[in-house]
Parts: C-alpha cells; structure tokens; sequence
C-alpha cells in the first residue's frame, strides 16, 4: 500500500508552498524589468533586442499580457500580421495585469491589435468585427477605432454606415471631415461633401498633396498652429490608398474641389496667417492672429460658404 504524500503540514513544501510562491514572485519582478528593458530598446529603434527581451519576460511570467502585446507591436512594425495575430490572441487569452488584476486596457489593445493584422492584410470584413468588439467593450474609444472602422465602411461602399460611425461637430479631427467628404460624394451629396472637404483642408493644409500622392510641401509652418502636420497628412494618405485606388472618381472630385477659388483663397490665407503666428512675438498681435485663424475654421463661416463653392464648380459632378 503506497503511503500518501506528506501535506504541508507534515513539513513537506509542495508546489503551493511559501518557496514556490516565492520563486513565482521572484519570476514575476524579473519578468516586469525585461519588459521595461524592451520598452527602452523599442523607443531607440532596437527592434530585435527588444523582441527578444519581450519574449524573455513571457517565458518569465507567463500570466501577463503585456509581453504578448509588445511581441505583436514589433511584429506589426515589421509587417508580419501572421506572428503579430499570434501573439494578440495570446494577450486575449490572459486579459490580466500582473497582480491578477482584471485589466480593460489590455484587452482592448489585444483586441485593437488583432483588428490591425485584418487591416494590414486586408480583410475588411474581419477588422469590421474586431473593431466593432473594441467599441462594446469601452465605448468611450480611448483608442480611437471609430476612425478606422469608418474608413473600412467607406472602402466596402457602405457610406451611410461610415458617417454613423464617425466623430462629427467641432472634436472632428481633419481626417474624419476628410472621410465624410468621400462618403458624402457617395451618397451623391454635394453640399455636404464640400463643407467636409473644407473643414479638413482647413484642418491640414498637407491632405491634398498626400491625397494624390506627391510629397508634402514645405509651407514654413511650425506645426501647432494646424492639426498634426504633413506626417499626418503622410498617415491619412496611406490609409486611404486603398480606397482612393480604387475610386480615382471620387478623389478627381474632392480636387475639384480643392482648387476652387474659394477654397484655395482660404487655404492660402491659412498658411499665411500660420506663418505670421509662428514669427510674431508680441502676445497682443499673437492673439489677432489667432482669432484670425479661429474665423477661417468657424464651422458658421464654412457652412455658409458651401453655395458659393458649388457655384464656382460648374462642372463638379457626384454621379458616377
């Protein structure tokens, strides 16, 4: 008859006891310094010292999120969706801090990971759903996925779908007008699509040039005084590619619009108000100048020069 193995109060230590629990936290703070080592070596561009850091502190701890999340942030920066998928699904599966926590945010930039390996790899229909789990489980979208999901409807043809899905009013970021632009010429609706294409050249004076493929130009502008600047710009284009690729209608329009005397008379007066405020010293003078700036961006002041613009497109068409 076998005898049965001594508990912890016969004196035995077993895989429960005060060493264990030691050796686990002990695992556990090392786990915590490589993962700081691979923030550091990710910020300085080290991308492989630091995936290898990342992978050091997931075999140390392998309980926490936050290493799988790193290794997909690396994988994504490399373009390779199938590892970073791998990694992301690994973090859902552990949506917990270190001190057994349960953690919102880590499952929420899981989940907004796995919706950037569907956007990388194309599969619109996959990011649709991943986007749209991001948004049930914090509507308040810390993260911003609103935007996305709105330019994936715009790419799929559902534009009533991707104005639903976007922040409109004066917390609309240049991008947002930019894509309801797009998805108002869908919709065939004129007025509105110039008032949006206005707002986001107001917003960024960089869009167009980004829009249609050619480099930034170089306005003399300290960026601050427009939203974000020609990286921006850059980012917005890249995004849009595929639609705008797929649509060369659609941007020819929103062209058109651009280079309509009005609008090109405010995009100019923009730059060079931006160019007085980044040299002008004097607070007074400071101040009139951005009030000025203020005026060009009114929404009141956009919306009622929609007529005008559509008066000077004599030969602006919606229709397909």
């Amino acid at each position: 008859m076998k005898r049965r193995a001594r508990g912890r109060r016969g004196g035995r230590s077993d895989a429960s006891g005060p060493r264990s629990r030691e050796s686990r936290a002990s695992k556990a703070d090392q786990a915590v310094e490589k993962l700081l080592l691979a923030s550091r070596l990710l910020e300085s561009g080290e991308d492989v010292p630091a995936l290898e850091a990342a992978g050091e502190a997931v075999w140390l701890d392998p309980r926490r999120p936050d290493g799988y999340l790193l290794i997909g942030e690396i994988h994504l920066l490399h373009g390779r969706a199938a590892d970073a998928h791998e990694a992301f699904v690994q973090a859902v599966k552990k949506p917990r801090g270190g001190d057994g926590d349960p953690s919102l945010e880590n499952s929420l930039r899981a989940h907004v990971g796995l919706a950037r390996c569907d956007l990388m790899t194309g599969a619109w229909e996959q990011a649709v759903g991943a986007l749209r789990k991001v948004l049930r489980l914090d509507e308040t979208d810390p993260f911003g996925v609103s935007q996305a999901l709105a330019e994936v409807h715009l790419l799929l043809g559902r534009p009533d779908a991707c104005l639903e899905a976007l922040v409109s009013g004066e917390a609309a970021l240049p991008d947002a007008h930019l894509v309801a632009a797009f998805a108002h010429l869908e919709r065939r609706d004129a007025g509105p699509a110039v008032f949006r294409a206005r707002c986001a050249l107001l917003g960024n004076v960089y869009l167009l040039a980004c829009l249609i493929g050619e480099e930034p130009p170089d306005h003399g502008i300290a960026h601050g005084t427009e939203s974000a600047g020609p990286l921006f710009a850059q980012d917005v284009g890249d995004r849009l590619r595929p639609y705008l690729d797929s649509r060369p209608d659609r941007l020819g329009a929103f062209t058109d619009i651009a280079m309509a005397p009005t609008v090109m008379g405010e995009v100019e007066s923009l730059i060079e108000l931006a160019r007085g405020l980044n040299r002008e010293a004097d607070p007074d003078a400071r101040r009139r100048l951005q009030l000025r700036l203020a005026d060009l961006r009114n929404v009141d002041r956009i919306h009622a020069g929609t007529s005008t613009v559509l008066g000077e497109l004599e030969r602006f068409e919606v229709d397909d």
